[in-house]
């Protein structure tokens, strides 16, 4: 007569252990993720129902508040602008920066978002396509008429102009890990209405 051993194989704990924490470090990005849209998304909501004038008391905006939303159709992009480019303001959407013209108005309006989430789709554009800017009920519309890749340092993109103009800024590369050493500039020039 035979007796059958049965073996049982028994796997070490720490590839499990790396499963756990590489799902739990995705499951926490998303999260993380999902709730900055979420509070994108209600506030958003509340610059829609907006009704005051704009800028308020014609002083620039305070810092967070919001100030418009910029939409480039074909990239699918639409992202609130507030005032200010704090670590809490670009969390929560794309920032004007202070200093720059207001959108729709003379001079350029200065616009920064991260590239990671707000800007993302900005690796895609295109010199010839379309942003519109909505503020306060009134709809601004800008051309792209260049891209550029500058250094963190040059700020000559922030410079008046004589027309109403747009430009936006984010970190460039795009697949870049950690902080990207240069910045993608998209300038776009109002669209006569």
């Amino acid at each position: 007569m035979r007796i059958r051993v049965q073996r049982r194989w028994r796997l070490s704990p720490a590839p499990a252990v790396f499963v756990a924490v590489g799902l739990s470090l995705f499951a926490g990005g998303l999260g993380a993720m999902a709730h900055s849209r979420w509070i994108e998304f209600q506030d958003r909501k509340a610059f829609e129902n907006l009704v005051s004038s704009y800028p308020p008391s014609g002083d620039s905006p305070r810092e967070g508040s919001s100030v418009a939303i910029v939409n480039i159709p074909r990239l699918n992009l639409s992202v609130l602008v507030r005032s200010g480019v704090s670590t809490d303001v670009l969390s929560r959407g794309a920032g004007w920066i202070p200093g720059t013209a207001l959108p729709g108005t003379r001079g350029n309006a200065a616009i920064a978002a991260h590239r990671d989430s707000f800007f993302r789709p900005l690796r895609d554009v295109q010199t010839g396509d379309l942003i519109t800017v909505d503020s306060n009920g009134h709809k601004y519309s800008y051309r792209v008429s260049s891209l550029d890749v500058v250094a963190p340092t040059a700020t000559e993109t922030l410079k008046p102009t004589e027309v109403p103009s747009l430009t936006l800024i984010t970190c460039y590369p795009f697949s870049y890990l950690g902080a990207a050493p240069e910045r993608f500039i998209v300038k776009a020039t109002a669209v006569p209405s």
